[in-house]
């Protein structure tokens, strides 16, 4: 499954572990409350879900990557202490609190959040001496002698061996006690993040059209090429910040994130294309409803011209429900700013029905502006995406119609 579909998994199953009876006790008893375990390629975003999904349930959240722990970090450290048994005075091994499960007592008491998610990254990675523990983890819930509290839930992500040479396979005794997802890439679930997210327009671009280059990792006699969503990610905050500051950064620069040598090089060339799309394009003139030719222009134009027109409308979007949660006094001049944020939304779809008809750079418009929140939060039944969003599945119906027509 993909990032998206892993998230509401997970966060299914965490509703369904802390519902209580009306006793108040768990439904689902600690017992059977079986531990997640995320297993997928680096960058997917398994570490980024957890925040999401511990913000939207408003839950307390404890996060570690365990190969950065020893095992006396982990466990807990050894200490002398005094017992009596039948009479007899015995000294005995005890073992401090682990650290991890400390810091859940310590979250429980900062952030007022009795429930949780403890979440261990990496868990098939750790040292061999901890790799007993993480067994022990993810079958008894505890770190040594210390159980984690009630109420919070073990939730752990790992990377296949493929991707590690230090990850293990875990024998069938411990994945027979966990609850396995497996997450894969999927482009189109990561591009609707990124129109989101504020990813540089140019790497959406070029994953619209090498959707295969958002993960790709393999070793070859010259030796490992990798590329991840989170080193286009990273590469994306860097671009960002030296184009605003008029910077030309090029091929040394993108090699250092996107780690294949051809990959780096075609999307440094695709990004010059964009560029040169975007020089001889005004989206501006689009957006005030003024004519601008686009005739003769190939396809990467034309989509250049749809990730320009998306970038362009969700920075207007963002910016005005910006002014709206800062400045509420001035309504009537928020009210002007909303009445020409949907004159521009109406002239670039009016742009793109005139030139492209209902085709698929259409239907790029309307489901990249669909997954900008900002946009969709400024939209209303009225709103021009909404009529557009209306008009393409009327034409989506009636192409089928045809189609079934045809072959009866």
């Amino acid at each position: 499954m993909n990032i998206q579909e892993a998230k509401d998994q997970i966060k299914s199953a965490v509703r369904a572990y802390l519902s209580k009876d009306p006793s108040g006790s768990y439904e689902i008893p600690r017992s059977r409350q079986r531990p997640i375990l995320l297993m997928g390629a680096p960058g997917l975003g398994k570490t980024a879900i957890m925040g999401q999904i511990a913000a939207e349930l408003d839950i307390g959240l404890v996060s570690y990557t365990i190969t950065h722990h020893t095992r006396q970090s982990a466990i807990g450290l050894p200490m002398i202490d005094r017992e009596v048994y039948d009479g007899t005075e015995y000294t005995v091994t005890r073992y401090t609190m682990s650290e991890i499960i400390s810091s859940v007592y310590d979250a429980i008491r900062d952030q007022g959040k009795k429930e949780g998610i403890l979440f261990i990254d990496e868990i098939n990675c750790a040292s061999e001496t901890l790799a007993p523990s993480m067994l022990d983890l993810l079958q008894n819930k505890k770190f040594g002698p210390h159980r984690i509290p009630d109420g919070w839930i073990l939730v752990s992500a790992g990377n296949p061996h493929e991707f590690n040479d230090s990850a293990r396979e875990f024998d069938v005794a411990t994945l027979d006690r966990v609850r396995m997802i497996e997450v894969q890439p999927d482009t189109d679930v990561w591009l609707r993040y990124a129109m989101d997210a504020g990813i540089n327009d140019a790497v959406i671009y070029y994953l619209k059209i090498k959707p295969q280059n958002l993960l790709k990792i393999e070793r070859t006699v010259d030796g490992r090429f990798y590329v991840t969503p989170r080193a286009w990610e990273d590469l994306s905050v860097v671009l960002n910040e030296s184009e605003a500051e008029g910077i030309d950064e090029g091929l040394d620069l993108i090699s250092q994130y996107i780690r294949d040598p051809e990959i780096a090089a075609e999307f440094a060339r695709y990004r010059d294309f964009y560029r040169k799309y975007r020089s001889d394009v005004d989206v501006r003139t689009i957006l005030s409803g003024a004519h601008q030719s686009v005739e003769g222009m190939d396809a990467d134009g034309k989509l250049a011209v749809v990730t320009m027109l998306i970038d362009e409308i969700n920075s207007e979007a963002s910016e005005l429900i910006g002014v709206q949660n800062a400045s509420d006094p001035i309504r009537k001049k928020t009210d002007l700013a909303h009445s020409e944020f949907d004159r521009h939304l109406s002239n670039a779809i009016s742009f793109m029905e005139n030139n492209y008809g209902n085709g698929p750079e259409t239907m790029f418009l309307l489901t990249g502006l669909l997954s900008c929140s900002s946009v969709v939060l400024l939209s209303t039944p009225s709103n021009p995406l909404y009529e557009l969003n209306d008009r393409m599945l009327v034409r989506g119906r009636g192409r089928r119609m045809q189609e079934v027509g045809r072959w009866q």
